[in-house]
């Protein structure tokens, strides 16, 4: 690795961290000295990087800089083709609209090289789903995003029509299906709607009293299942 491949790998590692960095743990995944770290940050600052912290405190790249897009592996630019593409066929037109729109931008700003891996790439994740209302799915995601109650009129397995008052924090896609988390106050636990099945819904201006984030870690929990963390 030379040391312009080194600097950008420097700054993809500080982006990656949400809390200052000590030189140690660069030096260890830069398999370099500190000393050398501690250069590579004063060049990183002369070239306009905004790093915040110092010697023994640790390192923290601010918000508002922006990595170049050569940063980017062959392997990393398929995992952004092959992710875009599949969003681009699930059931919420918000987001098939946003997932096209990111493939456009992507290709723009690639250099030429990885242009031509762009329009070559055949990887495609194929599924049907289910139909579901998109102004219900529009509903359900504004409700999650904002940590709003939610209620919501559902038809289960057997045809039986009910009434809930929910607390969405995650919809799931699996398979056909999308899949909504949510704290049932009736049932006082978790429970899983399909949005298929979901008749009719309405925001309710009232925040439940609880963090989505933790709800969703206590969810995760519960159904044993681990999720990759985040770098911070």
């Amino acid at each position: 690795m030379n040391r312009s491949q080194r600097l950008l790998q420097l700054l993809q590692l500080l982006r990656e961290h949400h809390f200052p960095v000590t030189a140690e743990t660069l030096a260890h995944r830069l398999d370099v000295s500190v000393r050398t770290i501690y250069r590579d940050i004063e060049t990183l600052k002369h070239q306009g990087a905004n790093i915040a912290g110092e010697a023994g405190l640790g390192f923290q790249l601010q918000t508002g800089f922006f990595l170049p897009p050569m940063m980017w592996t062959e392997n990393e630019i398929e995992a952004l083709i092959l992710g875009t593409r599949w969003v681009a066929h699930l059931p919420d037109d918000p987001l098939k609209q946003a997932a096209t729109s990111i493939l456009a931008k992507l290709q723009a700003i690639l250099p030429e090289p990885q242009q031509r891996l762009f329009e070559q790439t055949t990887l495609y994740a194929i599924n049907q789903w289910l139909p579901v209302n998109q102004d219900i799915v529009a509903c359900i995601r504004l409700a999650t995003r904002q940590q709003k109650k939610l209620h919501i009129s559902y038809e289960n397995e057997a045809g039986q029509q009910g009434e809930r008052m929910v607390w969405p924090f995650t919809i799931g896609y699996f398979n056909d299906k999308m899949i909504l988390a949510a704290w049932c106050e009736l049932r006082g636990d978790f429970r899983h709607f399909r949005l298929d099945r979901v008749q009719a819904c309405k925001v309710i201006d009232e925040y439940y009293p609880s963090y989505k984030k933790q709800l969703f870690q206590q969810w995760c929990i519960s159904q044993r299942i681990t999720i990759t963390a985040d770098r911070n």
